[in-house]
């Protein structure tokens, strides 16, 4: 007679048995068959039957010893994964042998669940996808699933799978837990729209997540996941988590726990069940390990309690937020796995990954360079390159910079050698270099409408030197559409919707808005009306498509193409980018061709002065697409930051009221008027001059938020020296700066992180102390071209909002909440976008 035990966890809970296997394979811990059998008892007694293992833990002895405990026997659904690496790959003859060999191990013919461990991009996804239809044909496995993939992989192979009718993957396995959320944003709406249920593993950080490790923590258990003398312990576990970031975190994690009487791996198991995006619904769940059977006992014990109280699920999301921007996305990619196996060569002294760092030829076939190069950083990668400098800009930089003697060094991106310079004097020189070319070096960005096919890209005139100072006809026409008699035109119509967009608001009956969104669609608004016409911000649905069109350029970065620019054709990424420039393209051609006609009626807007001045419909085309994404991109984010930072800062925001009715007094026709109706008489000058208290802030935001590698190219045929050392940049290489350097730099910015805008009051401003200690509005040879506007429109947005409203912080739900989130979201990003979680409570004024 058999028994049904009741299952008490809230998800479905799988047995990880990496742990398993023979003595010195790999992490293994658990070497005694009698002892694996009794974890599988204490597994099986809390009702659960799924098992999880892979060819390549234990170097295959975990299979081999769940087959000598004969898993079928106790009635255990069984999962193992093949990995394209060592003797195996993902081509079409070889991942039929990987799985042979697993069922072997396990003493089978086949199994429940079978998984492709991480992407091998060396192997088109068609051949491999075919190959695993085959099999599941043929009966191997029931179930097909896939790890550790972007979620735009996701994508492409569940397209393939639908157009060929071939096995679509059911279940999805990847990295998370409460500090490690980056699978949210993209992968897990991916999976719910292609129906695949998400494996979680590594729910407690390998352990991170208790409360046994301390930052002065030194003895470590043999093969332990921190054991820094172990692969994975030292190049995975404690590269992600051994960092000032994540003991930052468990500070905030930790007193929560411990006062509701919890461990922290007690929540952390809890946060996983109850207030993780996993849902029981969609066949979720989480892999669970142990090194004994009274550790999974415990494990599984925690997955059975109730939600946690809101005060713990609130430090778990203020704790995210600091390590945000240090979390890998995927784990187990072939990039991650060959970074691993690099630094262990370097650690080794090996002479394979010497060539990174000898200005000769690397690994991948590159050029060879100047021997007065920079010395290479050991964060590289064979035949990628520096793949940190995509994924973890941060940390990649910092960690570059403290390894080098002179804070300047060489980095890969694929056959690109790239230079970061690092301090004032190469700051200096970085600027007013006039050897290193900026529009060339805009590829080291990655993101907007233009230079999508990277160093391929053939270069518009538009942004060729054309008039003195090597200024191009963009900048030249930008700084045109700025000048006061243009302005002053647009005034009326930019102020007129500022109020309208804030006006609006009255109409929600919770009071509570997300000025990261409202924003950005009012500076888009603005911005077209400044850089071609009316008739895109007086149509709503032409509007919204640029609003999306725009929002996608800025937030898709194809950065990666510059390594591998043989994957344009298989990135979404790059599609998004060329649907984002063509979607812009349909909306300014039909515009600029029917002002061009011969008898078209005139229009007093900056189209026309682009057409009076003679300017070709090329140029004209070319510079709205490109100009319509600028005057929105950093305008778009900063706009909501800065909201949000008057709103939660009440001295700050009752000086710039305090302004705002000084200039509106000043000017107005009517004394007796609305506030809000005295600012429609305020002239340009007045918009530009009477607000220092949103000068100082405004200058605060962008410091924390212009912080991001800035590209610059040597396109002279000479070396161009660093200061200070004997290091050079050479011909044909990029040179990179990031702006961190400077704006985050202790010297300069006492306590970087707070955000103090006092720091620019004279009598402070220890930023003077170096050549270009600001960088906010750029420097040297490249100023902002913008910033007249930029400063313009942030005062009208910010004049319109506090006339009308009184601000504070709050959460989604109106309640307050003064926790400042900092304006800064770019430190880690490929790519800036709108800042998240942000939420103002407005409240009308004759309320107030």
């Amino acid at each position: 007679m058999t028994t049904t035990i009741e299952i008490k966890s809230e998800l479905k809970v799988v047995f990880g048995t990496m742990i398993l296997g023979k003595e010195g394979a790999g992490p293994a811990r658990v070497h005694n068959l009698d002892d694996c059998a009794t974890m599988l008892d204490v597994f099986q007694n809390h009702g659960h039957a799924e098992v999880d293992t892979a060819r390549m833990y234990g170097f295959g002895s975990s299979e081999l010893y769940l087959g000598q405990l004969k898993w079928q026997d106790r009635s255990i659904i069984m999962g193992t994964k093949l990995n394209a690496r060592g003797m195996y790959s993902h081509k079409k003859d070889s991942v039929k042998p990987g799985l042979v060999e697993s069922l072997k191990a396990l003493q089978t013919d086949k199994v429940d669940l079978w998984y492709l461990h991480a992407p091998d991009h060396n192997t088109p996804y068609e051949e491999t996808l075919e190959a695993v239809n085959e099999l599941y044909k043929e009966g191997y496995f029931k179930r097909f699933g896939i790890s550790n993939y972007a979620a735009w992989e996701v994508a492409q192979i569940c397209e393939l799978c639908k157009r060929h009718g071939w096995k679509k993957p059911d279940v999805y396995q990847g990295v998370y837990h409460a500090l490690h959320r980056a699978v949210e944003p993209e992968l897990f709406p991916c999976l719910r729209h292609y129906g695949i249920s998400f494996y979680e593993f590594s729910p407690l950080a390998g352990g991170m997540l208790k409360d046994r490790y301390q930052r002065d923590t030194t003895e470590h258990e043999a093969g332990s996941r921190f054991d820094p003398n172990s692969m994975k312990g030292a190049n995975y576990f404690r590269r992600q988590y051994w960092n000032e970031p994540y003991f930052d975190a468990l500070d905030v994690i930790r007193p929560v726990a411990k006062k509701l009487g919890m461990t922290t791996a007690e929540a952390a198991s809890r946060w996983a069940s109850h207030h993780s995006m996993m849902k029981k619904e969609y066949g979720d769940a989480v892999i669970t390990g142990a090194s004994s059977a009274a550790q999974l006992e415990e494990n599984l014990a925690n997955l059975e309690k109730g939600p946690l109280p809101e005060e713990m699920v609130k430090a778990f999301d203020d704790a995210w937020a600091i390590v945000k921007g240090h979390a890998a996305r995927i784990m187990h990619s072939p990039v991650e796995i060959a970074r691993m196996a690099s630094l262990i060569r370097v650690k080794a002294g090996s002479q394979q990954s010497a060539s990174f760092s000898d200005g000769g030829t690397n690994s991948a076939g590159n050029p060879k360079i100047d021997k007065k190069s920079p010395e290479f950083t050991p964060d590289t990668v064979p035949f990628i390159g520096s793949w940190r400098f995509f994924t973890q800009k941060l940390p990649f930089w910092r960690n570059s910079m403290r390894l080098s003697k002179t804070g300047n060094f060489s980095f890969w991106l694929g056959k690109n050698h790239v230079v970061g310079v690092s301090g004032a004097a190469s700051r200096k020189m970085y600027l007013d270099s006039r050897s290193l070319h900026l529009i060339k070096g805009i590829t080291l960005i990655g993101h907007g409408p233009d230079f999508i096919d990277g160093r391929s890209t053939v270069i518009h005139d538009i942004w060729k030197a054309a008039y003195t100072n090597d200024r191009t006809y963009a900048t030249r026409r930008l700084l045109d559409l700025q000048k006061s008699e243009q302005l002053v035109k647009r005034l009326p119509s930019v102020t007129r919707d500022a109020r309208a967009a804030f006006e609006a608001l009255r109409t929600s009956p919770t009071g509570v808005m997300n000025p990261a969104k409202s924003c950005y669609r009012l500076v888009v608004t603005q911005g077209s009306r400044l850089i071609c016409n009316d008739e895109i911000a007086d149509d709503p649905q032409v509007l919204n498509r640029l609003v999306a069109y725009v929002s996608t350029l800025q937030s898709t970065s194809s950065l990666h193409l510059l390594a591998f620019p043989w994957l344009s054709y298989f990135s979404i990424s790059y599609w998004k980018r060329r649907w984002g420039r063509n979607g812009i393209t349909q909306i300014v051609k039909p515009i600029v061709n029917r002002r061009m006609k011969k008898g078209a009626p005139r229009v007093d807007d900056s189209l026309q002065f682009l057409i009076d001045s003679g300017d070709s419909k090329d140029y004209i085309t070319n510079f709205l697409i490109s100009m319509l994404f600028i005057v929105a991109a950093n305008a778009g984010v900063l706009s909501g930051a800065m909201l949000n930072i008057v709103a939660h800062h009440p001295k700050w925001q009752g000086k710039i009221y305090d302004e705002i009715k000084a200039a509106a007094a000043a000017h107005s026709k009517n004394k007796n008027a609305r506030l809000v109706d005295q600012l429609d008489s305020i002239p340009l000058g007045a918009w530009e001059t009477s607000f220092p208290s949103i000068d100082l802030c405004y200058k605060e935001a962008i410091r924390m938020w212009v912080a991001f590698p800035m590209g610059r190219f040597n396109d002279t045929n000479k070396a161009i020296p660093i200061p200070g050392t004997d290091e050079v940049i050479p011909p044909g290489s990029f040179a990179c700066y990031n702006t961190l350097d400077v704006h985050y730099n202790e010297e300069l910015y006492p306590d970087p992180m707070r955000w103090d805008p006092e720091r620019f009051l004279e009598g402070r401003e220890e930023y003077k102390k170096e050549a270009y200690g600001y960088m906010g509005w750029g420097a040297g040879r490249h100023p902002c071209t913008g910033m007249r506007w930029a400063k313009l429109q942030q005062n009208i947005i910010l004049a319109y909002a506090l006339a009308l409203y009184e601000w504070s912080g709050c959460d989604e739900n109106g309640d307050p909440n003064p926790h400042f989130v900092q304006p800064t979201t770019a430190l880690n990003e490929l790519a800036p976008s709108l800042p998240q979680g942000l939420w103002c409570k407005y409240v009308p004024r004759e309320k107030a």
